[in-house]
């Protein structure tokens, strides 16, 4: 809410002037404008300010009726200051319509006004908060010409439609809600609960308003959470379900509870299942939901888009911010077809032999009618598939494909066949990307799950077994069964991946914690380097979306490699991971390859698997924030052989390619990779030059005001030591094999700088001068110790 003065307020829609709660006078003179409006009002009028005492014909635009009426600056108790006045005392049109309009507050004031009169005790009559009413009104592109939008109580009847008693729900409307001022009083919540967290359209990313067939639940889902849900009216009585503070809701712990994940400092919030009316008592009884909302709306505060999006029913979404799609909406309802329309079909082909011809081909096509001239269920199917649907391609005992249709059926011939026999000139054909299933699933792993779906005209006989016939339709609850995609890790195309759907929601799941505030001063102060040059750094990494800190060992590049995606991911929800490279590693591991994975019955099959790369691709797209995979020692491995594929997406980031092992992939906008290589263990000269001009390379050297910063806590004199790492660096005389100052990072350095010189500084001069024994003769530690440890 942008501003609340009395019985006005300006809620945050675009164009509004503001809201005004319906009181007596706007059935008799007119509607009083607070001074703290004047501004809102000077806009609507084209900027014109009526000076104190003029006035000006306005414009009201009801459900599509214009009312005359007039604006006043009125002078107040003899001040010069604006009281703006909108007056219609002479319209009895216009009064009896608002009295229509508003008959709850007007038949509640009036008994309230005769209850007085017979009472020596006159006070203003106020309408209840939970039959309040109120008058939105809005800007248009003319000056002095308002539109004017009505919102009736719950209970009222809705004269601009018809009343209760007249009016019918369509579906599946009718399904949900016990009648007409129940949905009406569902939508208003979800509208007010669409305005405490800020969100001012359907179109907005951060909402997803889903319906669920099958269920029969209506849901309000605000970035990852379940924020409000009406579910299938049950012996004649709605439930909902409604977040609230769980610390607030003490006497509601009875009701049926799921908590959010939350991190430890945040005030815990939950999810209860009540009874309508408890429902409504609630809400209209205490300000609980609104604190909630208003906990919701800062935790998702960097939020720009909910997983569940994609099943958004935009006609749902948008009768929310419009009453006059809403009631169209009620009354006209919604078809199954629009409904599903959110989520796309799932289909089931049997191939066999003609698999590979139509893969290559990337499409399906079947006659329009058999030999005989007659029709064919399964091949009429056809006809229905459209441009979005997935479809589950079966051949030879096995799933081997799954598919997403682009574009939907058209009448055409068989596209392979040469000689076109009478029966392939007219069919229809749909044409769709094919990905491979990793591992194939048998038909007998999922067979008795499918059968359980219990679906009309499905692909299966009463024994599991594929029927004759080419196209079936699915349930979509088939994306959801557990036995192959758990079991066998599957490896599946993001569309058709179930962790994200709605129906296979669980409280506690999609949830990441927002990470702490890591500035490029913090990350300067803990890594002692420059603000500037960090700035630098981080630019780079934007810039490429990868980069490598190299130098020689002891240089920190490991530590500074952490504290910069420490600044990469912080304030939003992304994550940090690490892999450490060795030159046994490979492909298999790194993008996918073959895992032995243990059968029921003992044996072993061999299922393609994602390696760590797409394991974390996969996690980093369920999230908005930047997520950063540090590559340790990176120039161990055989790089050209780990990242087989991968040498194309880190240089074209926005393409999508088709793996050596099935399935297309994709790095995510907001993957980085940070890897790290020591020069003294293979030359940066010695890199792949195709891998070389991939990364942006940060150079990390030793840099001796670090360890003289660091010791300033300490209260260890380093100069004598620094002096020796100098004279130590010039006999190397190779920056790439230089002594880094990371080995006297120490707070007791005093107490372990012999054991650190001795076991790991004089064994490392001994390989590196191992043909050269004299210049190691003066850094031995009986001649030196006097010096660094005076």
């Amino acid at each position: 809410m942008l501003k609340k003065v009395r019985s006005w307020s300006k809620p945050n829609i675009a164009n509004i002037i503001g809201r005004k709660r319906v009181d007596w006078s706007l059935f008799t003179y007119g509607i009083h404008i607070p001074l703290e409006f004047s501004e809102e009002f000077k806009q609507a009028n084209g900027g014109v300010h009526l000076a104190i005492g003029d006035s000006h014909n306005v414009e009201l635009i009801i459900n599509d009726r214009t009312f005359n009426v007039m604006l006043y600056n009125t002078e107040r108790n003899n001040q010069s200051i604006d009281t703006l006045q909108i007056h219609y005392d002479s319209n009895k049109e216009l009064k009896n319509y608002l009295q229509e309009c508003f008959k709850t507050s007007y038949d509640y004031i009036l008994q309230e006004r005769a209850a007085e009169a017979e009472s020596s005790d006159k006070k203003h009559v106020i309408v209840p908060d939970s039959i309040a009413e109120y008058m939105d009104l809005y800007r248009t592109e003319t000056p002095f010409k308002y539109r004017v939008e009505i919102i009736a109580s719950n209970s009222a009847k809705d004269i601009h439609h018809k009343t209760d008693q007249q009016n019918s729900l369509a579906y599946p409307f009718d399904k949900i809600f016990a009648n007409y001022a129940e949905a009406i009083w569902a939508f208003n919540l979800m509208a007010k609960t669409a305005e405490n967290l800020g969100i001012t359209s359907g179109d907005d990313e951060r909402l997803s308003v889903t319906l669920q067939q099958n269920t029969g639940v209506l849901r309000f889902d605000f970035c990852n959470w379940l924020v409000v849900g009406f579910n299938a009216k049950a012996k004649s009585s709605l439930t909902m379900h409604l977040a609230l503070l769980e610390n607030l809701a003490g006497n509601y712990s009875n009701y049926n509870v799921d908590k959010f994940a939350q991190k430890d400092n945040e005030p815990q919030i939950c999810l209860y299942l009540l009874p309508l009316e408890q429902a409504k008592l609630i809400l209209e009884m205490s300000d609980l939901y609104d604190q909630t909302l208003h906990h919701i709306a800062q935790r998702f505060l960097r939020y720009s888009r909910s997983p569940f999006r994609r099943s958004n029913v935009e006609q749902l979404a948008s009768a929310i911010f419009d009453t006059g799609k809403r009631f169209e909406l009620l009354e006209g309802g919604l078809s199954k077809h629009e409904i599903d329309a959110a989520t796309p079909n799932l289909w089931w082909v049997n191939q066999g032999d003609s698999l590979e011809t139509e893969k290559n081909g990337g499409y399906l096509w079947a006659a329009l009618k058999g030999r005989k001239g007659r029709t064919v269920d399964h091949w009429e199917t056809m006809a229905e598939v459209q441009k979005g649907d997935i479809i589950l391609h079966y051949a030879n005992g096995a799933l081997r494909y799954i598919s997403k249709v682009t574009q939907s059926a058209v009448e055409a011939p068989n596209p392979t066949s040469q000689k076109k026999r009478e029966l392939e000139k007219q069919g229809r054909l749909i044409y769709t990307d094919y990905y491979k299933i990793n591992p194939e699933v048998p038909l007998n792993h999922f067979a008795q799950q499918l059968l359980s779906l219990d679906i009309d005209k499905g692909p299966l006989d009463k024994n599991g077994n594929a029927k004759q016939g080419y196209l079936f339709r699915l349930s979509k609850a088939v994306l959801n069964l557990k036995i192959p995609i758990a079991q066998l890790k599957i490896l599946l195309p993001e569309f058709a991946d179930p962790e994200l759907s709605p129906d296979n929601l669980a409280v506690n799941d999609v949830d990441f914690s927002i990470n702490p505030a890591y500035t490029i001063a913090d990350l300067a102060s803990e890594t002692s380097l420059g603000e500037e040059e960090m700035q630098r750094w981080v630019k780079a990494i934007k810039r490429k979306g990868q980069a490598i800190l190299y130098g020689p060992p002891g240089t920190g590049k490991t530590y500074v490699a952490e504290r910069l995606a420490k600044h990469l991911i912080a304030e939003d929800n992304g994550f940090c991971d690490l892999v450490q490279f060795h030159p046994a590693y490979a492909y298999e591991d790194f993008i996918q390859g073959i895992r032995p994975v243990s059968k029921p019955d003992g044996g072993l099959e061999y299922p393609v698997v994602p390696g760590r790369f797409l394991e974390f691709c996969k996690e980093a797209s369920k999230r908005n924030g930047n997520c950063v995979l540090i590559i340790d020692e990176i120039n161990r491995a055989n790089l050209s052989r780990v990242f087989g594929e991968l040498m194309y997406l880190l240089e074209y980031r926005d393409r999508e390619i088709p793996l050596a092992g099935g399935g297309n992939f994709k790095i995510p906008a907001n993957v980085y990779i940070i890897g790290t290589m020591n020069t003294a263990d293979r030359s940066i000269a010695m890199v792949d030059h195709a891998l070389r001009r991939r990364f942006a390379f940060l150079a990390l050297y030793p840099n001796y005001q670090v360890l003289s910063n660091f010791h300033s806590e300490t209260g260890f004199s380093v100069d004598g030591l620094i002096e020796i790492l100098k004279r130590i660096n010039k006999q190397i005389a190779d920056r790439h094999y230089e002594l880094g100052i990371s080995f006297f990072m120490h707070y007791d350095l005093d107490d372990q700088l012999e054991d650190i010189w001795i076991m790991e500084i004089e064994p490392y001069l001994e390989e590196y001068f191992l043909d050269q024994p004299d210049k190691i003769a003066n850094f031995r530690w009986h001649k030196i110790k006097d010096i660094v440890q005076p």
